[in-house]
């Protein structure tokens, strides 16, 4: 059974990656999140364009990540002046995104069928075996304790130095330097400032540490309850032999 504690360790990990994937999915196009950041940080205000061509520039960037259109040639009026609202060096920046978006999309999602369908397939294994499914639940909760540990660590860092975090995110993700951009006069980084992404990775973190806990607390109950269950059957076999 150790051989299965160890799988289902490793499915448990492979799980909570595609949860956290599917998390961030989730909050990276809730265009109410948006709306409520741009009024918070006055957005529109400070870029000088309405907050209708702020949202429509939002949306073509939303699109454009999930490959729903293939440029952003995007004009709008800023300042007083009709132009393209991304330059050159932007457009360049998010075809990187894009990139690493629907690769990350798509690792995430495989991760998650590979790990619910590993953990499915251990626990119909174990058949009636409570002794099998604690031993599951066992090494579950060992991969889903490693996984929220590390995402701890990773949620803390970002919370007390976020610039710091910031920097070594893009610096590991991306192989130039397309991602330092002006906030004096590029469009994209007064869109979607550190501001705009502290809240954001804060969210995505709170959601992802609830969801963790409860699988988490719902795995403990459970193997709990078979352990009494084994162990209340162990003590009656032991009566019947005596």
């Amino acid at each position: 059974m150790r051989r299965e504690s160890g799988f289902a360790a490793a499915a448990a990990i492979l799980l909570l990656i595609g949860i956290a994937v599917f998390l961030i999915d989730i909050f990276c196009f809730s265009f109410s999140f948006y709306q409520k950041e741009y009024e918070k940080l006055g957005t529109a205000e400070s870029i000088g364009m309405t907050e209708q061509s702020l949202t429509m520039a939002t949306q073509a960037l939303l699109d454009y990540l999930r490959d729903n259109r293939d440029d952003l040639s995007v004009t709008a009026e800023i300042q007083g002046k009709v132009r393209e609202v991304f330059n050159a060096r932007e457009k360049q920046h998010m075809v990187d995104v894009k990139q690493l978006y629907l690769t990350a999309r798509a690792v995430g999602y495989g991760c998650l069928a590979l790990g619910a369908g590993c953990l499915l397939l251990l626990f119909w294994k174990a058949g009636r075996s409570k002794y099998g499914k604690e031993e599951i639940l066992q090494g579950y909760l060992k991969g889903n304790g490693i996984f929220f540990a590390i995402l701890a660590v990773i949620g803390l860092f970002a919370a007390i130095d976020f610039d710091t975090f910031w920097t070594l995110f893009h610096k590991v993700l991306f192989t130039n330097d397309l991602w330092l951009l002006n906030p004096r006069t590029d469009i994209l980084i007064m869109i979607v400032p550190e501001e705009f992404f502290f809240d954001l990775v804060m969210r995505i973190a709170e959601a992802a540490v609830s969801s963790i806990g409860l699988l988490l607390l719902g795995a403990w109950f459970w193997k709990k309850k078979l352990k009494k269950e084994t162990d209340g059957k162990g003590y009656a076999e032991a009566g019947e032999t005596q």
